[in-house]
Formats: structure tokens, sequence, C-alpha cells
């Protein structure tokens, strides 16, 4: 995945739950598919929640529902290894869990174990033509294995599976041979399917691509950075010689140095950079928020008080600063304003703002400008971290401006606009900032 601001870098933390998923929901091609069941690392225990792990993050396992979508995905691929490590992780997940005497699984849980059985190694998907069959069986499962109870339509079934490997020698069903693997829908009532499975040519498990396996590993420390305007350089706080840092400028690797410093150079247009630290065993973390530049008379400014009707909500909660804009699904739901730009051509667009005394998570709107809808902002519930006075920034969005006056709102637009985390969805805005790209 991508992070950062308006130029984000790749992270190199491979994401367990987000890898599963696109394997689950088939948005990985063919090869990258591949390249993911054969090169993400397992812990001897299962899927760590990432790898690596966040940097002093406790070791936490990725849990069932992940391992239920890689052995989901294992078996589509026809890849008994995979499918076998994510049951084993799950099993020993569920055993240590029953030692407390009074544990019970969640829904979830319980769900995420029937979609092993029932989606992986029996392989059921539900079809306009029936129940369609594609059993993935590792040989370290010694059968019969049953999966009862499955219903469709108005029909019941039960399918017990007897053989290991991926071809079916022969289904039938109450006593009556099928020449397809789909089982047509059937009378109202309940049915047993008995499946016979064959090895494949080349899916023996000492055959297949083993999953790499590593002991627990963290990422190196994110790097605390600190601009100096008058040496002009980027100085790490918590600089290690054990470390190397990557530097991007705009999205772009641009340099790796060894030391604690890296200088700064007057760039013509706006410039992001971001530094990520790399260990000497290859594993690479995290980089702190982008250090933005922006040149002399490259950026404007539109308070969002100047336009905003008497009448409206306004609220002075900073002792130190300008009355601030409520935005609400109630109050203020168009924020229209005027904005004068001296250049046409693309702009960045981003909202400094503050969080409601309501409190809430994020609150979501959609930015226009001359009526021409530029997309989503998000204003996520500011942190220590977020800067200055508890201030901070939304995501930036491009747009096209003209030379002169232009209209941009700020608008709640139902459903697009609601929040299900927050329904208070409730935001203080400050100013909108424009900056020349």
């Amino acid at each position: 995945y991508m992070y950062g601001n308006f130029f984000p870098i790749q992270s190199q933390i491979a994401d367990a739950e987000g890898n599963s998923l696109a394997l689950c929901l088939r948005a990985a091609s063919e090869g990258q598919r591949k390249l993911i069941f054969e090169n993400l690392p397992r812990s001897p225990y299962g899927l760590t929640i990432q790898v690596p792990l966040a940097f002093n993050s406790p070791f936490l396992l990725a849990g069932l529902s992940t391992e239920a979508m890689w052995a989901v995905a294992a078996s589509a691929d026809h890849n008994a290894h995979a499918l076998l490590n994510a049951l084993a992780a799950m099993i020993r997940s569920v055993a240590l869990k029953y030692r407390d005497e009074d544990a019970a699984l969640s829904a979830d849980e319980n769900a995420a174990l029937m979609a092993v059985f029932l989606r992986g190694i029996a392989g059921v998907s539900h079809t306009p033509q029936g129940l369609k069959i594609a059993p993935c069986v590792p040989k370290g499962l010694k059968g019969p294995i049953a999966v009862t109870g499955i219903r469709h339509g108005r029909s019941s079934y039960d399918i017990i599976i007897s053989g290991t490997g991926t071809g079916i020698a022969s289904i039938d069903i109450d006593g009556r041979k099928l020449s397809s693997d789909t089982i047509p829908q059937m009378a109202d009532g309940h049915h047993l399917i008995k499946i016979s499975m064959r090895q494949e040519a080349g899916e023996d498990i000492a055959a297949m691509a083993a999953p790499v396996v590593i002991s627990p590993v963290w990422a190196p420390a994110t790097p605390h950075v600190r601009v100096s305007a008058e040496t002009r350089r980027i100085r790490i706080i918590n600089y290690s010689d054990s470390l190397s840092y990557a530097v991007f400028a705009n999205g772009i690797r641009m340099d790796d140095i060894t030391t604690g410093s890296y200088p700064l150079y007057r760039a013509k247009a706006y410039t992001e950079l971001m530094m990520t630290p790399i260990a000497s065993y290859r594993w690479t973390g995290y980089s702190p928020r982008p250090i933005s530049y922006i040149p002399d008379g490259a950026s404007v400014t539109v308070q969002a008080e100047h336009e905003v009707p008497a009448v409206s909500f306004v609220r002075s909660i900073r002792a130190d600063h300008d009355s601030l804009v409520e935005l609400s699904p109630e109050i203020n739901t168009r924020l229209r304003l005027s904005a004068d730009v001296a250049e046409e051509g693309d702009y960045i667009i981003d909202v400094r703002y503050a969080d409601s005394p309501l409190g809430g998570t994020a609150a979501l709107r959609t930015l226009l400008v001359n009526g021409r809808r530029c997309g989503v902002v998000v204003m996520p519930h500011l942190d220590a971290d977020t800067g200055s006075k508890g201030f901070g920034f939304s995501n930036p969005l491009k747009a096209t401006l003209r030379q002169g006056s232009n209209i941009i709102s700020l608008d709640y637009i139902k459903p697009y606009n609601d929040n299900p985390d927050d329904p208070k969805n409730t935001v203080l805005i400050d100013y909108l900032r424009l900056i020349k790209l």
C-alpha cells in the first residue's frame, strides 16, 4: 500500500490481512498471487499482523479471519501446502484459547473456522446453477472429512470427502453418480453428497514451494526528524549508525545516507521529502510525516470564517486564534468560499482544521472547485503527533484553478460523506490552503 501525503511512497512492510484479502477476492493477478504465497513470511505460529512488525510493538498474530482468507485463496490455487499451514495456525490458536475453561470463540472466529472447511477444504461455492464443489484436501488430513448442514435454495446438504488431493475421482448424490462438479438444484429436503478424491500430478506437498518461516522480526525505528532553518538541514534526532536511510523527494527515491542529517535545497516548486530507515538485515521501517517545502508565493490561504453568514455557527475555541467554522451534518452543510489565484494551473488543496469539542473519529466532506467534484476530504481525529497547538491538515486533493476568482466549497453529501463509525461527523475549519504545483 501507499502512504504519505500528495506524493506517497510504497510501504515496504507487508500487511498480512491486506494480502490475504487481495488473494481471497482475487484482486491480485496470477503472478502477484504466486509471489505472495511464496514470499510472505510466516512466524512458526502463523502469520503476524505485518512483516516486519512495527518498531517496539508486541508480537501479534494476524488472527483466525486472516488465516481463513489465506486458506480459502490457497484452495482456489490448489495450494494444499499453504492451506495446511493456515489451518494448523488456526487450530493452535483455538487450542490455546480453550485452555481457559470459560473461553468461547466469537462469531467471527467461528465463521472463520467454518469458512476454511466449507470454502477451503470442501471448495464449496454457490452459483446460479447450483453448488460448485472444488475440494483441496492436503495429504496431512486423513479422511473422511464431513461438512454438514449446507443450505442452498430450499435444500440442505451433507458432504463427505474421502481421499486427498485436488482431483475429483467421483461424485454421487443420494447414491446417484454425477458427471459434473456442480450439484444442480435439488428437490426440497436433505441430500447426501459423497466425493472421492485423487492426487493430481505435481500436487504432492513435498513438491510444493514451502512457505518462508522466520522468527518474528521488528522494523527499525521511525526517524524523528527536525528541520533547521539556519543550517538548512534535516536532522535525525534518533539517528543510529547501524541503519541507513532512504530519502524520497516527491515519491522518488533520490538518495541513501548513513549520516544523521541531510541537506535541503531551494526547490523551484512544491516538494515533499520522506525518509525510511533500513536495517542491515534488509527490513525497512516507516517514514515520518512528509516534510513539505513551499516556495515563497506558491500558496494562498482562504480563511473559512470570512465568508460565512453571521447567522452561521462560528466558534472561538482558541484564545490565540481567530474564529473557527463548525461543520456538522446539520450545520454549514455547504461551506462556500471564494479564492483568487494569480496563475492558472494545477493546485494542491488541503484544509487546516481542529477537532470538534464533540469528539469523534473523522469528519468527511466533498471538495468542489467551480462546481466540479475533486474528491473527499478526510479530517481524522488529531493526536499528540499532529502538529502545533492542536491543528492538523487534511489529505491533499488536486484541482485545476483558473486565473482570478474561483469558487471552492466543502459539501456534506449523503451517503458519500457519511461515517458509520462517527455519526457526529463534526469538525472545526480554520482555512483552506492552495499550493501551486
